[in-house]
């Protein structure tokens, strides 16, 4: 099973239907990122970020797990620091989230180090 479907049916058994765009991402160990670090990468379509729907970022709590991270972050955030977060042109946000204990979900690709922390959902 891959880490988008565990991470649906996580969603799903905790009763939540997300009202936006969904991205997933397994959880780098330190041996498989460009950083040498614990990360999560995640690539987020221009589309849904224009028409202005949240984003929902579900993040492997640790390799291979049925449990996740999950954030809910507005489109505004992103439409507001576009120029601070890594592009693949006009197309994709490319980020690179800290999995590192006191810097989780902080972007390392993107110039503006944006943080996402405070958009984490229990």
């Amino acid at each position: 099973m891959n880490t988008r479907t565990r991470a649906l049916e996580w969603l799903a058994s905790r009763g939540i239907k997300p009202k936006g765009h969904v991205v997933t991402s397994k959880r780098y160990a330190p041996d498989e990122s460009w950083t040498k670090s614990r990360a999560w990468w995640i690539q987020i379509p221009a589309e849904p970020i224009r028409e202005g729907k949240e984003v929902h970022i579900l993040c492997e709590a640790a390799s291979k797990s049925s449990t996740f991270r999950y954030l809910i972050v507005p489109a505004a955030v992103f439409q507001d620091h576009l120029e601070e977060f890594a592009t693949i042109g006009d197309n994709k946000i490319n980020l690179f989230l800290s999995a590192d204990e006191g810097l989780e979900f902080a972007d390392q690709r993107g110039p503006g180090r944006v943080s996402l922390a405070q958009f984490e959902r229990e």
